[in-house]
């Protein structure tokens, strides 16, 4: 797996931040696959003047605009060494939803948990799964992204996450590196899913 950080100016990065489906192109277009040939996952962070955009992926970056700073390495030795009973500090971009059937339609859609309690116990139902347990864990702002579909696929879209911040323990490190890897939750084109950790 690699880690890899792009940086862009702010003004150069605008039109990506407008429109989700346009910053999903750019990042996809450093590896010239699709997201899920490719396990990409990433979450952008707006510092200062400077856009950084940090992704997971099992290739390294081949196309790299002109306007953009990258570094990569590879983490999979890193990756390899999380242990059962390790804690990490964890933060995390996620979207808890649940699927609700619409009247009159065939498929389900995803819908947003509004309810602080739900969301927790959103939370602690993919920790479960996903080979962790949270020791601790603060909700923090609430995010919003947009863009545009083509209209046989419904045109303007939305998406909610939120930001969550703790601390964790490695229950099953299989499960867990696989989550590292393919990310919690939906809407992971779209700059949710991607776990970041550090060892505490």
């Amino acid at each position: 797996m690699y880690l890899i950080k792009a940086e862009l100016d702010r003004r150069q990065a605008r039109g990506l931040l407008a429109d989700c489906q346009q910053m999903h192109r750019f990042i996809t277009g450093f590896f010239g696959t699709n997201r899920q040939d490719g396990q990409i996952l990433y979450r952008t962070n707006l510092i200062q003047n400077k856009l950084c955009i940090y992704i997971y992926s099992q290739m390294p970056a081949a196309h790299i605009p002109d306007n953009c700073a990258l570094q990569q390495r590879d983490v999979t030795l890193w990756l390899d060494g999380m242990e059962a009973g390790q804690l990490w500090s964890f933060d995390l971009i996620a979207a808890p939803t649940k699927k609700v059937i619409s009247e009159g339609k065939k498929n389900s859609r995803r819908r947003i948990l509004r309810q602080p309690q739900e969301r927790q116990e959103w939370l602690e139902r993919k920790a479960e799964q996903n080979g962790f347990v949270i020791l601790h864990a603060q909700e923090q702002e609430q995010l919003h992204v947009s863009g545009r579909h083509q209209t046989d696929k419904g045109g303007v879209m939305y998406h909610d996450a939120y930001h969550y911040q703790g601390v964790l323990q490695i229950t099953a490190p299989e499960a867990f590196r696989r989550a590292m890897q393919t990310g919690i939750g939906s809407g992971k084109a779209y700059g949710f899913g991607m776990m970041m950790v550090k060892r505490v």
